[in-house]
């Protein structure tokens, strides 16, 4: 739901800067625009682009993504850096001077805002193959632990009988976890080799999905 809300707010974005950019054209190639008036309709979009753009790199922080913080952290800085200062409106008796400058800008953010639609894009695309193959990985390990029943069986009949006192339901309750455990190690080194990148692309399925229970208890990679 994070990139699908981030693509969706990427749109308004683009949206916003074209706005921008054909307004900067009008007043630079039509002479009967009147300048104080185009400068109160663009300081009315300026604030809300700024909040929504840090509002989207806010949730990126709470969701631990880090690649689209680092993404978005400089256009963040320097939005801060035009409020603080007071030079985020448009003023009329200097728009004409500082036109070029303005044009400038907003196609840079156009740019960089397309850039960010098309990546969120992929990373909504790829989180729902990675939660498929995730999952398919943990129902191959549930087979290959209800195949390998006979296995704990005969381990439990050969090394039980060695014990006077060893309980053979108990013993198998005590061994099970330790060979899920072993198994998930296993297929965690050889099977989900690139696990290191499934975790940093969608962390949540990782988190969610590479758990297996057996019984009563629960082991996670």
């Amino acid at each position: 739901w994070l990139f699908i809300f981030a693509v969706l707010a990427s749109a308004a974005l683009i949206f916003t800067s074209v706005f921008f950019i054909v307004s900067y054209s009008d007043l630079d190639a039509q002479d009967y625009i009147n300048p104080i008036d185009l400068c109160n309709r663009l300081n009315a979009f300026t604030l809300p682009e700024h909040a929504l753009h840090g509002f989207l790199t806010v949730l990126f922080l709470l969701g631990l993504q880090w690649s689209c913080i680092i993404l978005n952290a400089p256009l963040v800085a320097y939005n801060i850096n035009k409020i603080i200062t007071n030079n985020w409106q448009h003023d009329a008796t200097e728009i004409f001077r500082t036109l070029g400058g303005h044009k400038k800008e907003y196609f840079i953010k156009l740019a960089f805002y397309l850039i960010s639609f098309f990546y969120y894009i992929y990373r909504c695309a790829t989180c729902p193959v990675l939660s498929f193959i995730s999952l398919r990985a943990s129902l191959t390990i549930a087979r290959g632990l209800q195949d390998d029943r006979s296995t704990h069986q005969g381990y439990v009949r050969v090394t039980a009988p060695q014990s006077k006192n060893a309980d053979r339901q108990s013993f198998l309750s005590r061994r099970r976890p330790v060979d899920v455990q072993e198994k998930l190690r296993t297929w965690s080194r050889t099977r989900f080799s690139r696990a290191p990148r499934y975790k940093r692309l969608c962390p949540e399925i990782y988190r969610t999905n590479l758990c297996l229970c057996v019984s009563t208890r629960c082991v996670c990679v």
